[in-house]
């Protein structure tokens, strides 16, 4: 696979596609741009396996009011693909249900599948766990507050 293959394909866009539709997934929708060994890690969980992504995600987004993921940036090298994101996500319990932005990096792996279609085999979020969770909260989001004004003072 050649970095220029993997930045002119569209996988990028067919997996901010489907994180933007939401769930419920299937197995059948993930491996359209995952491998079956997939191996998911986020700040909070480590997944493998296409099923146990499945799972994961349907639990993820079932009780999201709304999400959507805009790429900001994308970067190729051999089997790697950097993709810099913004989540917009609306939680009933987080920050009163009002729309949370979070910046974010994903590292993804691709193979060359047999059909010569390119897999992600491994994909990893880097985000703040604290822009998502802690500050938004109540209590732990005014703690958390409280603490940044003290460090930065």
């Amino acid at each position: 696979m050649t970095q220029s293959s993997l930045t002119t394909s569209s996988l990028t866009t067919s997996l901010i596609n489907l994180f933007n539709k939401g769930g419920p997934y299937t197995e059948q929708q993930l491996t359209e741009v995952y491998n079956k060994e997939i191996r998911f890690t986020d700040p909070a969980h480590s997944i493998a396996g296409i099923a146990e992504l499945c799972e994961y995600l349907n639990h993820q987004y079932s009780n999201i009011q709304h999400c959507k993921f805009n790429a900001t940036g994308e970067w190729a090298c051999d089997n790697n693909l950097f993709l810099q994101w913004d989540m917009e996500l609306q939680h009933p319990k987080l920050n009163r249900g009002k729309t949370i932005v979070v910046n974010g990096l994903s590292h993804l792996q691709c193979v060359s599948e047999k059909d010569e279609s390119i897999r992600i085999v491994m994909h990893r979020d880097f985000f703040d766990l604290g822009q998502l969770l802690y500050e938004n909260v109540p209590l732990l989001g005014a703690i958390n507050r409280r603490l940044k004004r003290g460090m930065s003072s």
